[in-house]
């Protein structure tokens, strides 16, 4: 299913856990395997580190809550990947 890019420009917090997160300014791919963090943005035919499936664990370990507001939650996610090395 084709999506719209403005559509994908969210966070979500999926059922199973994972944060599905769109960004531009993702860390290289070796720190995102190191972290466990899945690129899947070709899925969407866009770059594939544009949309991250990341772990919530991940979030946790880095001292980061997981909110319920989704604005939140991207400024969050943000900040994580920032801070990965």
């Amino acid at each position: 299913m084709v999506q719209q890019l403005h559509s994908l420009e969210y966070t979500y917090l999926l059922k199973d856990g994972r944060v599905f997160h769109y960004t531009c300014n993702a860390p290289n791919n070796e720190i995102l395997k190191l972290n466990g963090i899945k690129c899947i943005g070709e899925d969407f035919g866009c770059s594939n580190r544009e949309i991250l499936l990341i772990p919530s664990e991940l979030l946790w370990l880095q001292g980061i809550p997981i909110p319920e507001d989704t604005s939140a939650l991207t400024i969050y996610a943000e900040n994580l990947l920032r801070r990965l090395k």
